[in-house]
């Protein structure tokens, strides 16, 4: 999905619905209030939001309010006063009860005591994670700008990420929610992953603080220890209450009958001031305006394009029965049947967890992504705890005249120099000479490029790349990002520390011609189809084959899953000769996932691909299969 500021508003609007999910969740889901019901994790996670309800005021049309507010014709005087007595109100009822929760005050604890368990509960489930493909971690995305969930964590002693670095001076640093902890046993150094929730505050929290950096012309967001912001802006209403309009209840939120009890005159100092303390709350306000302020503010933006992402990971698989459709998340199908979908020796390899990934690379029109790097399966295992690291190839599905990927390093760099470039570049030295020290390749469609751990390599611009790769994705070690700048106006993070302990500096361009580009080797042929062996690289574990055909052509799982991609020809046709599933149509550049169980099966043109050449490139784990054609059988 393109980042377009229509984009952006939609999902803008999702997050909002987020928050009105709390009462559809307590409404569908509230279990018995019996001795029985208390200890599960249906009763924990409703009761914590039933009880957060509870405590803060419920705001019931302020966003209309304020809008209408805004919207409004009448006197620049009259609205911000109305305004400011709205916001007084929306500060009163949502904001002010947070010192308690702060000072864990008695009126606080109920609700504090139901995060703790839906809290506990989380934690348990991620403590029970044994993959190695993904963290124990746990997203928690709200846009309530409450302290609850931060009070909580610590009364429970769990790690959290809230986007904040630093101790004295913690400013907001969108890095801190990619962290891992890892806890290294006293004795023999054993090292165990701590699970960590992140915690997204879509919409700002009561302890953030905006402070404006003049010099620079912009703005940082500072976590406010104790609140003193809050308790400086209370200051200010008080001061001010006797020039705005009391609001008792939500039922009094009435922009047009506010406004009909103002009388026209110049803002009170007090009300200024009140509106200038309000306005260095680090928090979207609470109207329809907040969405055009999201797209607008670099924190926000980048908070719910998090969230989106989150939103489309590929982490759902569609079973279709009749009229009806069910849902459900990919790893569990793969848990449920990991013996029939990944073959018996995958799941002895690397138990139920899916180890091939598909994606696309889409630089057309675009420029270069970054220089990076993979950690070696050493470095991986001693550093981050996981068994297999992310071996990968590009497999070229198009390409623009002219198109490059840059592979490799060119022979006698010398590591220092190179190092010392990439430092100096990202501190704002002269840019890093990518062509001096690292290989570009010519790139064109259905070549394919190898690429194991440890080996430097970047997508070039006008290239449309299948990725093929192992796993665990989480692990890329950016080394420079071509002077492209952050929403925050700093250069983009990267990841020269860990890169520069895995880069393999022997793989020099002799190497990399000989190992790495377009090893294609024959494998069979019959009747109207030919097959190839493209890759991966020895020291990778899965093995790529391509078929070119205009005739059907018979495959075999030999007991391990296929992952196939269609590179050429519109349309294809995958089908059973036994009949165990109906034909599935596949169109150009989508996948369809063979499991182990099939066995036998054939691909054809089909459609639209009738009468020209198609191809499949399909990826399968090596010294899986029982075909003799596999090189580690």
């Amino acid at each position: 999905m393109k980042s377009t500021a229509s984009n952006l508003i939609r999902w803008a609007g999702i997050s909002a619905i987020v928050a009105g999910a709390f009462y559809v969740v307590i409404g569908i889901l509230h279990p018995l209030e019996t001795l029985s019901t208390v200890t599960t994790t249906q009763w924990a996670i409703v009761h914590a939001l039933a009880v957060a309800m509870s405590f803060f005021g419920l705001l019931g049309n302020v966003e209309d309010a304020l809008t209408q507010v805004a919207e409004s014709t009448a006197d620049d005087d009259v609205k911000a006063i109305v305004r400011a007595s709205i916001q007084a109100y929306f500060f009163d009822e949502v904001l002010t009860p947070n010192l308690k929760v702060v000072e864990r005050h008695a009126d606080a604890e109920t609700v504090l005591m139901s995060y703790a368990k839906f809290l506990r509960t989380l934690n348990r489930i991620l403590l029970k994670r044994h993959s190695s493909i993904l963290a124990k971690q746990a997203n928690i995305f709200t846009t309530n700008v409450d302290m609850v969930f931060e009070v909580a964590f610590e009364q429970m002693g769990i790690d959290f990420s809230d986007g904040f670095s630093g101790k004295i001076r913690p400013r907001f640093d969108l890095g801190d929610f990619s962290t891992i902890r890892l806890r290294m046993a006293s004795r023999f150094e054993q090292r165990s992953e701590v699970p960590v929730f992140n915690l997204v505050k879509i919409h700002g929290s009561a302890g953030w603080r905006q402070e404006g950096r003049p010099a620079e012309k912009k703005t940082e967001i500072i976590f406010d220890h104790g609140l003193s912001l809050v308790t400086d802006v209370q200051k200010t209403l008080d001061a001010a209450r006797g020039d705005l309009i009391a609001i008792n209840n939500k039922d009094e939120v009435d922009a047009d009958a506010l406004m009909a009890k103002v009388s026209a005159g110049a803002v009170p100092a007090a009300v200024t001031a009140f509106t200038e303390a309000y306005d260095k709350l680090g928090i979207v306000n609470p109207d329809k305006q907040k969405f055009a302020t999201t797209v607008l503010n670099e924190t926000y933006y980048e908070l719910i394009r998090r969230f989106a992402n989150e939103l489309e990971k590929e982490n759902s698989v569609l079973f279709d029965f009749g009229d009806g459709v069910l849902e459900l998340p990919a790893l569990d199908v793969v848990l449920f049947r990991a013996h029939q979908l990944l073959g018996e020796e995958v799941v002895g390899r690397f138990g139920a967890e899916f180890p091939i990934r598909f994606d696309f690379l889409d630089t057309m029109g675009g420029g270069n992504l970054s220089f990076q790097v993979h950690p070696t399966t050493a470095y991986i295992r001693d550093t981050f705890g996981m068994a297999y690291t992310q071996d990968e190839s590009y497999y070229l599905i198009d390409a623009e005249p002219g198109a490059t990927v840059y592979l490799g390093l060119r022979e006698g760099v010398d590591p220092d120099e190179v190092l010392g470039a990439l430092r100096a570049a990202q501190a704002d030295g002269p840019p890093f000479d990518a062509d001096r020290f690292v290989n570009r390749w010519p790139a064109r469609a259905h070549d394919h490029f190898l690429i194991p751990a440890g080996t430097v390599h970047c997508s070039g611009a006008d290239n449309l790349v299948l990725e093929i790769s192992a796993t665990p994705y989480l692990f890329t070690f950016t080394l420079w990002d071509w002077g492209r700048m952050g929403l925050d106006g700093r250069p983009r993070p990267i990841h020269l520390g860990h890169g520069s302990e895995v880069i393999c500096w022997d793989r020099t361009t002799a190497w990399v011609r000989e190992n790495l580009v377009n090893r294609v080797e024959p494998v069979a042929a019959g009747d109207g189809w030919r097959e190839e062996r493209t890759g991966l690289h020895e020291l990778e574990f899965i093995e790529t084959r391509r078929h070119w055909f205009d005739a059907t052509t018979p495959r075999d799982t030999g007991g391990t899953v296929h992952v196939v991609c269609v590179v050429a020809g519109e349309q294809v046709v995958v089908e059973s000769p036994t009949a165990q599933f109906e034909p599935y149509p596949v169109n150009f550049a989508e996948v369809v996932v063979v499991p182990a169980a099939v066995g036998p099966y054939t691909v054809r043109p089909h459609g639209p691909g009738v009468g020209s050449t198609c191809a499949t490139v399909t990826a399968f784990v090596r010294g899986t299969s029982d075909d003799r054609s596999d090189p580690a059988r």
